[in-house]
Parts: C-alpha cells; structure tokens; sequence
C-alpha cells in the first residue's frame, strides 16, 4: 500500500533530496488516482469538460499543488514584488489552461482504456522522474549535508519512472512514444543551466517548473502524434 499521507508526505518534502527517488512512485499513484477521478467524473457529469477538471483537481489536493506553486515561483522569478507575483499567475493560468485542453484532447480522440491510461500515468512518472533527476544533480550546491540517494535508489527510480512508456511501447508497438523523453531532458537541461546562473545552484521552484512543463510536455506530444496521424 502507498498511503495518501506517505504521497502528500513525499511532494511536501521534495526539498529533501534523499527522499526524492520515491517521486517517480509518487507520479504512479497522482496518475491513477487522476484517472480515478476522471472515471468517475464521466459517470457524474455528462459536459466532456468536467471529468477533466476533477481529474486535474484530485491531482492538485494529493500534491497540496507544491509542483504547481513552484512553477509560479520560477516564472515569478523568486522575487516578492508584485509585478513578480502577476508574472508568476499569469503564467501558471496559461500552464493549467494548456494542460486542461491537451487532457482533454487525449481522452476525447481515444477510448478510456489501457493505452490512454497508461499515457496518462506516464505523463506523471517521467515528469516527477525529470524533478527528481533535477535534485540529484544539484544536491551538491544546495547543502554541504544534502543526502543523495544511492546509486540503486536513483536506479530504482529510474526504472520505475519509465516503466509506463515502456509498457506502452510493448502494448502499442509503437517506439515513437520513447522519443518523448528529447523533449524532456532538452528542457531539463535548459533549465538545469538557469539554475546554475539565476539560483546559485539550487532552487526547489525550478524543480516543480520541470516537473510541470515536462508533463505538459508528453500531454502535448501524444496529441501532436493524434493529429498528424489523422
């Protein structure tokens, strides 16, 4: 069992980067439990629209909305002004707008199923793997006491982030899926070098800025992949 508290536990703590390996788990449980909510929204409410607003809400009341509240920071620019404050709402709106429309998009072009769940929960675990790859890499500058995780660990994470796409490569036969990953770790090591220049090394905001846009990201990329296939 993965408890709700140990998974809000997890996203509360992402600070800490010995317990970071578990956020790729953690991305397995949001997703399914996203898809739960999904699920149930289509018995509830006819509208094709609110299934998707519940789904993206139970995400947000697990992960006490951390990735999202680090993504308006980063965008913000980690400044307390108001103009930073604006910059950083504005911005995360357009995010959630982009999300809502491309999940929206991905279950109304394909049949609730396996395949489309497995893209979901995908989404989820390569994304929570690109923050916690992001923590790894910069634990050295954060604290001279900062506690990475082991080899096997980061290891276990891995495999564990990844597994999704690879069962969906295996049920669709389809090795396009595992190119999503460039787009991924181009812009994680984007932003792996605005880190260095504009934090000093560490920064948890941009952390839930890579977690965010990596799973909006493989959202975007599995509809771009619907439409040109039409």
């Amino acid at each position: 069992m993965f408890p709700i508290s140990t998974l809000r536990s997890t996203y509360a703590t992402t600070a800490d980067t010995s317990s970071s390996f578990l956020l790729p788990l953690a991305g397995w449980f949001t997703g399914l439990i996203g898809l739960g909510a999904y699920w149930l929204g289509t018995i509830l409410f006819p509208p094709p629209h609110l299934p998707v607003l519940l789904s993206m809400a139970a995400v947000a009341t697990l992960t006490l909305a951390r990735p999202e509240s680090g993504f308006a920071a980063c965008t913000g620019g980690d400044r307390p002004d108001a103009s930073a404050v604006s910059s950083g709402a504005v911005w995360l709106v357009l995010l959630l707008l982009a999300r809502f429309f491309a999940v929206q998009a991905l279950f109304a072009n394909e049949a609730f199923g396996l395949s489309v769940a497995l893209k979901y929960v995908m989404a989820h675990s390569l994304s929570q793997l690109m923050a916690a790859s992001v923590s790894w890499t910069q634990s050295g500058d954060a604290s001279p006491t900062a506690s990475t995780p082991s080899i096997t660990k980061r290891a276990l994470a891995i495999a564990v982030g990844v597994l999704p796409m690879l069962a969906l490569v295996g049920l669709t036969t389809l090795w396009i899926y595992a190119l999503f990953v460039i787009p991924i770790l181009l812009l994680r090591w984007w932003l792996l070098r605005q880190i260095r220049r504009q934090a000093g090394g560490n920064s948890s905001s941009y952390r839930g800025a890579v977690q965010q846009l990596s799973e909006l990201i493989v959202y975007l990329s599995f509809v771009s992949l619907l439409w040109v296939s039409v």
